[in-house]
C-alpha cells in the first residue's frame, strides 16, 4: 500500500484505527514517516496483523488508498488472473526435465511472444558468444582448456 499524500495518510490512519498517527509530529509529512520508519512501521504491522489481507486490501482500496496484495510464489501461481494470462508456462529443460517458467506480462497485438526455450545452462552458448565477440572458432578450445571460459557439456 501507499499513503504518499497526507490525505490518503490521514484516510490509512482512519481504516487502521490509528487516527492518533495522523497528528502525531513525528508522522505528520512523507519525509518524517520514512525517517520514523523504524517506529511507523512495527506500529502499522501490528494492526495489519489482526485482519486477514484480503480485508485490508479491501478497505484501503474502499477508501481510495492504492493497496494490493504481495503473493508468496505459491499463492501466485494459484491467482486466477495467473492461469488465466499463462503467466506460468510449463517448458521442457535439458537437464531439470518439466519446469515451470516465468512468462511474458505484456502482449503486442500483431506480434505475439512467446517463451521458446529454457534459461541457458552455465556456459551453454560459450562458443556462439566468443565468435560473436570475433574469436576464431579453432582458437576456443585453448580457452576452454586453460579455463578462461567455461565449456558446456550436456552431461553437466
Amino acid at each position: 500500500m501507499a499513503a504518499l499524500s497526507e490525505e490518503q495518510w490521514r484516510r490509512l490512519c482512519q481504516v487502521v484505527g490509528l487516527a492518533e498517527l495522523s497528528a502525531d509530529a513525528r508522522f505528520d509529512s512523507l519525509h518524517k514517516r520514512l525517517n520514523n520508519a523504524d517506529t511507523l512501521i512495527p506500529l502499522l504491522q501490528s494492526k495489519f496483523a489482526e485482519q486477514p489481507r484480503s480485508h485490508w486490501v479491501a478497505a484501503l482500496n474502499a477508501q481510495k488508498i492504492p493497496a494490493g496484495p504481495v503473493f508468496s510464489h505459491t499463492d501466485l501461481r494459484h491467482e486466477p488472473q495467473v492461469q488465466e494470462m499463462g503467466l506460468l508456462p510449463t517448458m521442457q529443460h535439458p537437464v531439470a526435465g518439466s519446469i515451470q517458467t516465468v512468462g511474458l506480462p505484456v502482449e503486442f497485438h500483431g506480434s505475439p511472444a512467446s517463451i521458446r526455450l529454457p534459461a541457458p545452462l552455465h556456459g551453454q552458448h560459450t562458443e556462439e558468444i566468443l565468435q560473436e565477440l570475433g574469436y576464431a572458432a579453432d582458437k576456443i578450445p585453448a580457452l576452454q582448456d586453460a579455463q578462461v571460459v567455461r565449456q558446456w557439456r550436456a552431461s553437466q
